[in-house]
C-alpha cells in the first residue's frame, strides 16, 4: 500500500508474500480492513492492486490530516489491516512494520508508550470490525480482492466502493 503525507511524500508500505493459502487469504483480509475503512471513512482510493503483484497493493489519495479527527481516520485505516488479519487467524493484531511506520509519521508528537496507543486505537476498530455487517462486508471484499488480476483504478473502483456500501445497508438475517 502507499500513503502520500500530506507533504506529497509517498512510502510504500508492502506485506510479504509467501504463497500458502492461508497466507494469502490472510493477505486479502488484511487488504479489505484498510479497503473497507477507507470507503467507510470517505478517503479517496487512488489504485488496488492485486495481492502479489510486484506493485502496492493500494494507494490512497494525498489525505490532509490537520484534525485530530482526520488523524484518528487515518490511523484507524491503517490499524485496519492488521486488526482484520489478526480476527482472521485468531492471532491478536498483525500489523506490518510499515502500517506502524507511517502512524508514527502522521503523529505530530509520538505517544510516551506508542505500544499501548496502537492497542487502544485497535480496540477501537476491532469493536467495530466485530459487528457481523463490518466482518461479512470485509469478507465480500476481501473475496472480491483475491480475484483481482490487474489493478484497479479510476472509474474501475466503483464496485469496491458499491460493494462496501450495498453490504453495510443490508440487514442481517
Amino acid at each position: 500500500m502507499t500513503v502520500r503525507t500530506p507533504s506529497g511524500k509517498a512510502a510504500e508500505i508492502r506485506l510479504d508474500r509467501h504463497g500458502t493459502d492461508v497466507h494469502a487469504r490472510a493477505l486479502s483480509i488484511h487488504q479489505a480492513g484498510h479497503v473497507l475503512l477507507c470507503v467507510y471513512y470517505g478517503i479517496r482510493i487512488l489504485e488496488i492492486s492485486p495481492p502479489g503483484s510486484v506493485t502496492p497493493d493500494m494507494e490512497v489519495a494525498e489525505c490532509s490530516v490537520s484534525t485530530p479527527g482526520e488523524v484518528e481516520k487515518y490511523v484507524r485505516m491503517l490499524l485496519a489491516g492488521g486488526v482484520a488479519e489478526g480476527r482472521y487467524r485468531k492471532a491478536g493484531y498483525a500489523f506490518t512494520d510499515e502500517d506502524l511506520a507511517r502512524i508514527r509519521a502522521i503523529l505530530s508528537r509520538q505517544p510516551d508508550d506508542f505500544e499501548s496507543w496502537v492497542t487502544a486505537h485497535a480496540r477501537r476498530v476491532a469493536f467495530h470490525m466485530a459487528d457481523p455487517r463490518m466482518w461479512r462486508t470485509l469478507n465480500a471484499l476481501a473475496n472480491y480482492l483475491a480475484a483481482l488480476t490487474a489493478p484497479v483504478r479510476d472509474s474501475d473502483l466503483r464496485p469496491v466502493v458499491e460493494l462496501v456500501r450495498n453490504h453495510l445497508r443490508t440487514p442481517l438475517k
